[in-house]
């Protein structure tokens, strides 16, 4: 294969045999064998001899060893027993140990220049620490190896290995060389190991040394070994270091080997630019993993040692450059990169490498910095909007080491390149070997045709050509960065703050949705904002064209909640409409009347398009103000919070607490009846027409039901002893029968103590009423004619409380039979404190006058607040909710979705028309809204021309210009000036990102706003609960009875007097009957177990019982456990406080 080299100003064939020629390279990495000559060993002689010199005429001046002294050589890395002995070069000031006596002998006669202290550290500080090449190495001999034989002399050999690169080169076994071998030319004691580096992150090489000993029927036995670093020879470049080194090994005795290493780095060939600009243009191999599929064998040979590439029948796998196609192996890419230039297509067509032009490297004119190279050319058919430059300065791959805010560096081993693509066109980076974090600095630039498209970066595995993680960022995404870091800075400008916002370099690296690691990417669009201005055919098409999508049912789904957000903004005028007209705001109200008043008695008809353009300067004037105080981004990063929740009236909700005591009925006329009230809640707000109430949602609602007690004359519920649990609904419990879901504010039982009262229990100790239920009652709101919503005090609440006295059989059919029932109105239960009532019942079979039932109620009125807190709000909206029972299932896309569902085709069409429709709306409000401040400010500066013109001029007189530049353009068939606006006009709108597309933009801030949402989410969720549950104490514990050997987690809710557990909070939340209750007395029902008690392993850390009435006449103890303490004394102080109110 011919290749043509690379140098300054030349051109000049040549093959790759005679290139492969000009540097010596054995498979192994050794040299031939080759007998040391005379001059070699003269030189070392006459190096020994000037060494002496120096000594005697005091140019090496030897020095008291220091802990502040390390020897410049090695910088302290080579440090051995001889470091104790230092020495000073006079006149450099160079200081070095024993060891690296001749090593800096050798570079002060290399570098004469070198005439003090100062000039040795700047030609340190001047030398790359890192850079290509071969270090060479010539074994001589070692002493005091162990000896593993126990008959005859041992083999040795060494084996070297440059780390990270890991490819090994050995020399010849000396034969019966013993303990103390000698290694001379025969044994082919000369090897060479190539570096190759080309990042700045490449890591410095580790010589890693191993003295074998040679067995022919065994393995080998490792002697001795070390590691030595290289960085001393990358900082003296092409200076020969001779001295010992020492090894470790299994014995005691320490082992040494004598080395002469030189490290010679590569000068690579490049080609200038031009004569005048030396800008260097070095490309490399393009390397890719490659396999050739044929018929029967076929031999491909190595461009670097010429040997075989490993063949199978019908494949072969090997490295080919995509730029010249020549074939080499892993082992030898660096060497190929290295020794053999890369002919380019340029080169390959005879084209003169002086005709690359300048123009190939273009600026960026967002941050002016240079050195962009320009992939696309400028003759291209078709309009471009704009380019992207991309600086690609690293990639970090995460590993196990990693953490969130804490990366690991340089702990993965790995070659890798980037892989930037956009609008079509693929741009390759170069290889980077042997990091996780490779430092590319590849800067690219990229003509765009197409706005809507994306930019994505894939990094490659180069051993398997796999993709290991990409990044995705559209070209809006990069607008909006760019429009809010204008607007951040002009906004600090206003405020006088002198913080400038940074401008993004971090992208996140997925792999199938799990984060793999960042890239640091400087990305910056420069749109073409004169080509707005142009007439750009199909401009409609290409915004509309987005939209066009495959059916699919999330899609549908998404572009129904879009629509859901346009339609959102009828209301919202119309609530807005309503404020001003019944001066909700008076300031805002009073502005809206007397500008109203003007308009129309000062303002000229003729005129009025003048109007309009005054509404689009005021509206764009206050999107303004919204953009600079960052509301827009808050539009956007919580986009599907509701616009009309804020302006929802708030409504209190109070609680309704009721306790049945007895009841004077009918004697039963059989055996085996039980009887329970059923407590109704009547909202009697149906009649809206006449009574203007807001709707509640039901004609009544179940409050809850006491427990069945046996039918007598004079049932009583008071009674602890007869209190069968309400956890089971009345009638027969069947076992084993799933629980039966109930509605959320149902059977709410809680322990209500008597305040006011002359009952028996209360005549010695307070009585508690542990059958009480609560129930929440919504106040009332009323909804007037001018479109107000006012609430409807308490004392004139229109609810009733009506209840229920229900018999049934103890058989199997359980027939309920309604006995009597009685009604109060709620307003009668509006006083400070509670009430018991005997109310009259009104009977289904006959009339009785004793017939009646005594009732405990109280209405606990919510306190008088201003501003309602966040939980309080959220409960309200809950039981508005749950007392309609809407069906969450029955939304607009779903219903429409089962509609169409068989209409593959209709459904289509109707998600694409929905896609277009709330793309051009949100488009066109983003022209408005400042979301591209230059663009808006363009309309601004067209709406301002017009008001002004239309101010001035008539409007018929515009009207008529118009019409007859239309029939003129007509009759010159010629294209109308409304046709070339309305073109305008979809250019502007095309250029702007639509929701979808801002929404991906916001998205990092999106996670954060989630976050931080969820969390007072969480906490508002959690203080709903305890109002849900009227719960003092709510939280998730572990739980067991006594006899029990597991532990089960539960849902634990403290009430007064009485625990509550559920399964899980679900269970709880999805209404479900709890799992069972603990009734309490006293404080003295609870005990704490020491912590220090002996346990079993399963055990919680922190444990306390409960000893309560299960309110089925017979006790319980359960044990409840905590993983922190704090937590269980929370429950214990909560509980100590219940008792003491």
């Amino acid at each position: 294969m011919e290749l043509r080299k690379r140098s300054v100003g030349l051109n000049v064939d040549t093959s790759a045999k005679d290139l492969k020629a000009a540097v010596d390279k054995s498979p192994l990495g050794r040299s031939g064998s080759r007998r040391r000559s005379s001059s070699a060993a003269d030189a070392d002689i006459k190096l020994n001899n000037d060494i002496a010199l120096m000594l005697e005429r005091n140019e090496i001046v030897p020095l008291i060893a220091s802990a502040d002294l390390n020897c410049d050589l090695c910088d302290g890395l080579w440090t051995d027993e001889s470091a104790a002995a230092l020495f000073e070069f006079h006149p450099s000031g160079i200081v070095c140990d024993q060891s690296c006596l001749q090593f800096a002998a050798s570079f002060v006669r290399a570098h004469p220049a070198i005439r003090s202290r100062a000039d040795y550290l700047k030609y340190r500080s001047e030398t790359e620490s890192n850079q290509s090449g071969v270090f060479k190495i010539i074994v001589e001999k070692a002493v005091d190896l162990p000896s593993v034989r126990w008959i005859g002399r041992q083999d040795p050999y060494v084996r070297l290995a440059l780390l990270p690169w890991n490819e090994p080169v050995q020399t010849k076994a000396a034969m019966s060389g013993g303990k103390n071998p000698t290694w001379n030319d025969d044994h082919a004691n000369e090897l060479r190991l190539q570096h190759r580096c080309n990042s700045s992150n490449n890591p410095v090489p580790t010589l890693e040394i191993q003295i074998w000993n040679e067995n022919y029927m065994m393995n080998h036995d490792l002697l001795a070994s070390t590691l030595v670093s290289t960085a001393p020879l990358l900082l003296h470049p092409n200076i020969e270091a001779a001295r010992w080194f020492t090894l470790s090994s299994k014995t005691s005795q320490r082992a040494r080997v004598l080395f002469r290493i030189q490290f010679e780095p590569q000068l690579r060939l490049r080609r200038l630019v031009s004569a005048v600009d030396a800008t260097e243009v070095v490309r490399d191999h393009k390397f890719r993993v490659h396999s050739l599929k044929s018929v029967g064998v076929r031999i491909l040979t190595c461009a670097v040692c010429e040997h075989i590439i490993m063949s199978t029948t019908k494949t072969q796998w090997g490295y080919r450059c995509e730029d010249c196609g020549i074939d080499v192996h892993k082992a030898c890419m660096m060497l190929a990169n290295t020794n053999l230039p890369c002919p380019t297509r340029d080169s390959l067509n005879d084209i003169d490498a002086t005709t690359i032009s300048r123009d190939r490297l273009v600026t960026c004119p967002i941050d002016n910095s240079t050195g962009y190279r320009l992939l696309q050319p400028v003759q291209k058919e078709g309009h471009t909007f704009g380019k992207l430059f991309a600086n690609l300065r690293g990639v970090h791959m995460c590993t196990r080491q990693c953490k969130a805010d804490d990366h690991a560096t340089n702990v993965f081993h790995g070659d890798t390149y980037c892989r930037l693509s956009v609008d079509g066109v693929t741009h390759e980076t170069k290889e980077v070997y042997k990091t996780a974090d490779p430092v590319f600095g590849d800067k690219t630039c990229f003509l765009i045709s197409h706005r809507d498209t994306a930019f994505q970066l894939e990094l490659v595995d180069l051993s398997t050509n796999v993709v290991v993680g990409s990044m995705t960022v559209s070209l809006f995404d990069l607008l909006q960065r760019d429009a809010d870091h204008v607007v951040q800075i002009v906004a600090s400008k206003l405020r006088r703050e002198d913080s400038v916002p940074a401008v993004r370099d971090r992208y996140i690296l997925k792999a199938k949705s799990q984060v793999v690691g960042y890239v640091n990417m400087v990305l910056h669009y420069a749109e073409e904002k004169h080509k707005l201005l142009l007439y750009v055919p199909k401009q409609r098409m290409v915004l509309q064209g987005r939209e066009e999508k495959e059916f699919a049912v999330e899609t549908l789904r998404t572009n129904m909640d879009r629509l859901v957000r346009v339609l959102q903004l009828v209301p919202w005028l119309e609530h807005q409409y309503i404020a001003i007209i019944t001066w909700k705001h008076r300031a805002r109200s009073g502005f809206v009347l007397v500008f109203f008043t003007a308009t129309c008695l000062f303002f000229n008809a003729e005129y009025m398009p003048a109007l309009f353009f005054y509404l689009a300067l005021i509206y764009m004037l206050h999107t303004l103000v919204l953009r600079l105080d960052g509301s827009y981004l808050t539009k956007w990063i919580a986009y599907d919070e509701d616009p009309m929740e804020k302006t929802r009236l708030f409504r209190p909700v109070a609680a309704l607490y009721t306790a049945v005591v007895d009841a004077i009925i009918p004697p039963p006329k059989k055996d085996g009846q039980y009887v329970y009230v059923k407590i109704i809640y009547l909202p009697n707000d149906a009649n809206q027409e006449d009574m203007g109430l807001v709707f509640s949602g039901g004609d009544q609602f179940l409050v809850g039901r006491t427990h069945a007690v046996r039918a007598t004359a004079h049932p009583k519920w008071r009674d602890a002893s007869n209190v069968i649990s309400h956890l089971n609904p009345p009638g027969l419990v069947r076992p084993n029968m799933a629980p039966k879901k109930e509605h959320a504010f149902r059977n709410a039982h809680v322990s209500w103590p008597h305040q006011n009262c002359t009952c028996d229990t209360c005549s010695t100790s307070p009585g508690v009423d542990y059958h009480a239920i609560v129930y929440p009652l919504l106040q009332a709101a009323k909804h007037y004619d001018n479109g107000r919503e006012l609430l409807v005090p308490w004392t004139a609440f229109p609810g009733l409380l009506r209840f229920e006295v229900i018999s049934y059989n103890d058989d199997a059919a359980a027939v309920e039979t309604l006995i009597g029932a009685a009604t109060i109105p709620i307003v009668r239960l509006i006083e400070p404190s509670e009430i018991t009532l005997t109310l009259p019942l009104e009977l289904v079979e006959g009339q009785s006058d004793d017939a009646s039932l005594t009732v405990r109620l109280q209405v606990k009125l919510p306190k008088k607040i201003i501003a309602p807190a966040p939980e309080e709000k959220k409960w309200s909206s809950f039981v508005r909710d749950a007392l309609a029972e809407k069906d969450k299932t029955s939304t607009l896309g779903t219903v429409l979705f089962g509609a169409l569902w068989k209409a593959k085709d209709t459904t289509k069409m109707v998600q694409n028309v929905i896609g277009r429709l709330c793309a051009t709306v949100v488009c066109t409000q983003n022209l408005f809204n400042w979301t591209h401040p230059w663009k808006t400010a363009v309309v601004f500066v067209v709406c301002l021309a017009g008001a002004i013109l239309f101010s001035i001029v008539p409007a018929r007189y515009i009207i008529l210009a118009g019409g007859l530049m239309e029939f003129i353009a007509g009759l010159r068939e010629d294209r109308p000036p409304s046709n070339t606006a309305r073109n305008l006009l979809w250019n502007f709108i095309s250029s702007l990102p639509t929701d979808m597309d801002l929404i991906q933009a916001y998205d990092r801030e999106r996670t954060a706003y989630v976050e931080q949402r969820s969390k007072i989410d969480q906490i508002e969720n959690q203080g709903c609960r305890r109002l849900k549950y009227h719960a003092l104490w709510l939280g998730t514990v572990v739980a067991k009875m006594e006899n029990d050997r597991v532990w089960k987690s539960m849902c634990l809710v403290y009430r007064p007097c009485r625990f509550i557990f559920w399964k899980s909070v679900e269970d709880a939340d999805a209404c479900l009957p709890p799992l069972g209750q603990l009734i309490i007395d006293s404080e003295e029902d609870i005990k704490e177990i020491p912590d220090l008690m002996a346990r079993k392993s399963d055990d919680p850390p922190y444990i306390f019982y409960v000893l309560g009435n299960t309110g089925e006449s017979y006790q319980e103890k359960r044990f409840f456990g905590f993983t922190e303490s704090a937590v269980r004394d929370e429950l214990l102080r909560v509980v100590k406080e219940s008792f003491k109110s």
